[in-house]
Order: C-alpha cells, then sequence, then structure tokens
C-alpha cells in the first residue's frame, strides 16, 4: 500500500500542529497565511486520499502500534473521503475570505487565536469523519464543541457570551447522553470499536434488546443537540446572528454537518441496518411526524405577528 493511505492521518496533525504556532507568531498576515496554506494542502491531501480510495477501495489505517479492537482505527470509505475533500475546500474558502474581513469583527490582538480555533475545529471534524474507534469520536465531538465555543464567544461581546453559555450548556447534555450510549454499548459489547461493537450485536441483540434501543435513542438526542437538528435547534439561531461572519460560516456549513455522519455511522455501521429498521417501526415514524407538525403549527402560531411563518410542514 502506497503512502497515500497516511494522508488522513497526516491531515489532522497537520491542522493540530499548526494551530500551535500560530499563537507564537506576532504578525497577523503571517498567521492567515499559514492557516491558508495549510488548509489548502490538507484540500490536496484530501484529493489524493480521494482518487486512493476510488482506485483501490476503502481501507483501514491503524494509529499506533496496536491493532483493533485495542487500538484506535481510521477507516476511510468513498463518504469519509469525499466529506474530508469538501470540508477542507469550504474550509479554505472561509479563510481566504476571513483574511479580508476578520479584523473587522474582532480585536487585532485575538486574530492568531481565532484562526489557532478554526485549525483545531476542522482537525478535529475530519477526526470524527475518519475515527472508526467510538470514542475517539466522543474525544474529537468535544473538541469541536470547545473550539465552536471560542469561535463564536471571540468577538467578547455581551451577546456572544450568551450565545456560548446557550450553546455550551446544551452541548454538555448532549455529551453526557452520547457519553451514556456508549458506555450502554461497552457494556453489552466489551468494545469501542464500531466493527467489532457491530459484529458483539448481532450476537447478543436478542437477550439486550431494549438496552439497544435506548442507546440509539441517547445517541440520537445526544448527537441531535451537536448538530441542531430539529427540534433541538433553540441554541443555533443566537450563535449564529452573533459570531463573526466567518464563524457562521464554518458553522453552517461544517460543524452542524460532521455530527449527523457520525450519527448515520453509529446507526448503520454499529447497530445495522436491519436493526435500525426494527427500532424505527412505522408507528415510531408517525408518532415523530405529528410532534413535528404540532409543533410547528405551535411555533407559527407564536410568531403570527411576523410576515412570513417560520415552520415547515
Amino acid at each position: 500500500m502506497s503512502g497515500i493511505n497516511n494522508f488522513p492521518l497526516l491531515i489532522i496533525l497537520l491542522l493540530f500542529i499548526s494551530a500551535f504556532t500560530m499563537p507564537l507568531i506576532k504578525k497577523n498576515t503571517l498567521v492567515k497565511g499559514i492557516s491558508l496554506s495549510v488548509m489548502g494542502l490538507s484540500n490536496i491531501l484530501a484529493f489524493f486520499t480521494w482518487t486512493f480510495v476510488k482506485s483501490n477501495g476503502p481501507f483501514f489505517y491503524r494509529v499506533g502500534h496496536w491493532d483493533a479492537p485495542w487500538g484506535i482505527e481510521f477507516r476511510i470509505g468513498y463518504i469519509e473521503s469525499i466529506m474530508a475533500m469538501v470540508f477542507t475546500f469550504v474550509a479554505t474558502v472561509v479563510i481566504w475570505y476571513s483574511v479580508y474581513s476578520i479584523e473587522k469583527e474582532i480585536k487585532r490582538s485575538k486574530v492568531a487565536f481565532y484562526y489557532l480555533l478554526i485549525n483545531i475545529l476542522v482537525g478535529s471534524l475530519l477526526g470524527m469523519v475518519f475515527s472508526n474507534d467510538i470514542f475517539n469520536c466522543f474525544v474529537f465531538i468535544e473538541v469541536t464543541t470547545l473550539a465552536s465555543c471560542g469561535i463564536i464567544v471571540v468577538k467578547d461581546k455581551k451577546e456572544n457570551i450568551a450565545a456560548t453559555l446557550k450553546y455550551l450548556i446544551l452541548s454538555s447534555l448532549g455529551s453526557g447522553l452520547v457519553l451514556m450510549g456508549i458506555a450502554f454499548l461497552y457494556a453489552v459489547t466489551g468494545n469501542l470499536n464500531m466493527t467489532y461493537i457491530h459484529k458483539e450485536i448481532i450476537k447478543v441483540y436478542g437477550i439486550y434488546k431494549n438496552t439497544l434501543l435506548i442507546a440509539s435513542g441517547l445517541f440520537t438526542v445526544g448527537i441531535g443537540i451537536k448538530s441542531a437538528m430539529f427540534p433541538l435547534h433553540i441554541w443555533l439561531p443566537d450563535a449564529h446572528s452573533s459570531a463573526p461572519s466567518s464563524s457562521s460560516a464554518i458553522l453552517s456549513s461544517l460543524v452542524l454537518k460532521s455530527p449527523v455522519l457520525l450519527l448515520i455511522k453509529i446507526l448503520y455501521n454499529v447497530f445495522g441496518g436491519e436493526i435500525i429498521h426494527e427500532f424505527f417501526n412505522t408507528k415510531f415514524d408517525f408518532n415523530i411526524r405529528r410532534f413535528g407538525h404540532d409543533y410547528g403549527f405551535c411555533f407559527c402560531y407564536a410568531s403570527k405577528g411576523n410576515k412570513t411563518c417560520h415552520c415547515l410542514f
């Protein structure tokens, strides 16, 4: 296997290492150049990773000297490589825009700190996309949360602080639910690697059906808060309206998408399609639709003074 299979780990390392060099640099122009260059290089590496997957198929990458399930493992497939390419491209464009606008929105003394957070944020999002270890994904979720709080509050205004606190409190609730879901899965299967968890779930599903149902619900609600899925999106409007414009672009385009991909991985790679379809049967789906309809009607009625209706049916 060629050295291209090392590119996913190299992308994350480049973003993390470059991030922590930025506070040591006094010139903001140089900091912007480093962030933009590293993100552009990451996009190129992601493109080569996609071409490698397209030619050779999905592959597993061992991080460190321990094989799965003991060690951390990346799984790079078609979706992961495409998402890495899209994430780094969007981040490159947003950083390019922020080079000309960020100093109009935040203090010059915080520019290096801002780009440190951006690089860490994108690196943790890609780690969430690549990782095949469920607890490692949780770690990347927490890094993402803290970095997201940083790029919102960096304006250092009253409304930014309030929005960040709201996001942090709700995100902490989501983190607790996800961690409880991981604890349930580990108690049932004895593994943290997604591939091995799925193999064990197939064996013990008949015994721990209710436990696995609770675990899937915890993951859905917990990650739903992180990704601002309806109706768990109440932190999002304040965060978008108060954050710098480039931060708002990162939040909407990247931060909300990676947890959704993680939830899809957990539901279909960990639990499996047949089990999930059994959990979320027709009756459950009907109840969700009914709840969405009633919630949307109430939200629409509450905002009747507005010219437009904010609910979607």
